[in-house]
């Protein structure tokens, strides 16, 4: 159920908002992370994975998940925004989607950390300091993912990490909003284990590649606080049963289901285990 929710609220979300996009940097490394998480609380057992990519420019990174970067390839070369509705639709149906449609921009000279989301159609900006990071460096070595790595530990909004990172790349750079250490960082879990990133594949691009993300006028500046408030109130609101018609179905992924139970299937969606716990 929560796979068929998934892909009509990212349909959902693609039609009713057209995404603008600005080039910040040139990328000059590409990394690939694999994301093995933990989703459901009431089912810890059940373990989802994701692929992730993180750009690195000279002076800003862009993380997020593989699924979204392909799709907001796709749409800037279509141009999706000046679509009729029905080429919109055909293009959405067919367009790669993720569960995680944030972005995280890290920018090395501002020493800032920025984070964007789309909730329908505004896209909201928060930016942190480098400083929400104080790692703890350790003499631990070990070889992770054929890196020699050395050991260091954090805490993020409710975790505690482990990291491995590798002096041999001196990028001080990670997965998520992780980052600051005297190498990449290879692999990085909570102590749960309930998100645990892995690099897959780091390589220097032979090209560079222009990197883009959300234009500044099609978004708005927020908290991290706001933002939280209104993502709890947006999921809360979305679908309520008492302003739908309790004759109205969906089909999803040509499975039959009412207004009631696909609101139940959200509520159970939202309710599940979020990188960040506080």
């Amino acid at each position: 159920m929560n796979t068929k929710l998934f892909t009509f609220l990212a349909l959902f979300s693609t039609l009713v908002y057209g995404q603008r996009y600005a080039q910040i940097d040139k990328a000059r490394y590409q990394c690939l992370y694999e994301l093995t998480h933990k989703q459901d609380t009431t089912n810890l057992t059940l373990k989802e994975s994701e692929n992730f990519t993180l750009q690195i420019g000279d002076s800003i990174s862009v993380f997020m998940s593989l699924a979204e970067y392909q799709k907001d390839s796709l749409y800037r070369v279509k141009n999706v925004w000046n679509l009729s509705a029905g080429e919109k639709m055909a293009i959405a149906l067919n367009a790669p989607r993720s569960i995680f449609e944030y972005k995280i921009l890290k920018n090395e000279q501002s020493q800032k950390i920025a984070y964007h989301e789309a909730l329908t159609k505004t896209t909201y900006v928060y930016e942190e300091s480098y400083k929400i990071l104080k790692w703890k460096i350790l003499p631990d070595t070990s070889t992770v993912g054929g890196y020699k790595c050395q050991k260091a530990t954090t805490y993020l909004f409710g975790r505690n990490y482990t990291a491995w990172f590798a002096p041999s790349i001196p990028i001080q750079d990670g997965p998520y909003k992780f980052g600051g250490l005297p190498g990449m960082i290879i692999q990085i879990y909570d102590s749960k284990k309930h998100y645990n990133f892995m690099l897959v594949e780091f390589r220097k691009l032979k090209v560079q590649k222009p990197m883009f993300v959300d234009a500044k006028n099609f978004t708005t500046k927020t908290s991290r606080k706001q933002f939280n408030l209104l993502k709890k109130r947006f999921e809360d609101s979305m679908f309520q049963s008492s302003s739908m018609d309790d004759n109205i179905s969906f089909s999803v992924d040509g499975t039959q289901i009412t207004a009631q139970e696909f609101e139940r299937g959200v509520k159970k969606m939202i309710k599940l285990n979020p990188i960040e716990k506080n």
